[in-house]
């Protein structure tokens, strides 16, 4: 199912701040597992679950790019990749969008699943897949 989530920027800035020597930029993949492996409790509770899908990109809300990020029990995405792009502007309306929302127990053997790669473009790919048609009816560009 595919879900749409406003950014919660005080909490993506907060974990950004946290971990900031852990997070990098085009490692939204790695950047999640890091805030995974620091903040378990979040996860263990199900305050946040990881979740794959895109986020607009180009000042466009036409194109969207593969992404991950965590969302929390309301449904918002935190995002602390976004903070180590410059063209990124707090007041800028960015657009997520999940295909797969995990909770830890999923996260986990879906990363066994795709031999800890934590892109899980292979245990993600049938729900990626109903994305892109969901996308191509809505006339956006994944990349």
């Amino acid at each position: 199912m595919i879900r749409s989530h406003s950014l919660d920027l005080q909490a993506s800035k907060a974990v950004f701040n946290k971990l900031k020597s852990r997070i990098e930029r085009h490692m939204c993949y790695n950047n999640i597992w890091n805030v995974f492996s620091s903040h378990q409790w979040k996860f263990i509770r199900n305050d946040w679950r990881i979740a794959y899908g895109f986020v607009s990109i180009l000042n466009d809300p036409r194109m969207l790019a593969r992404h991950c990020f965590i969302v929390d029990r309301k449904g918002k995405a935190i995002d602390p990749t976004i903070f180590c792009f410059d063209h990124f502007k707090e007041n800028e309306e960015i657009s997520y969008f999940s295909f797969a929302v995990l909770d830890k127990n999923e996260y986990l053997t879906c990363l066994e699943m795709d031999d800890y790669d934590p892109s899980l473009h292979t245990a993600c790919k049938p729900a990626e897949h109903e994305m892109y048609l969901w996308a191509k009816k809505q006339r956006l560009y994944l990349l």
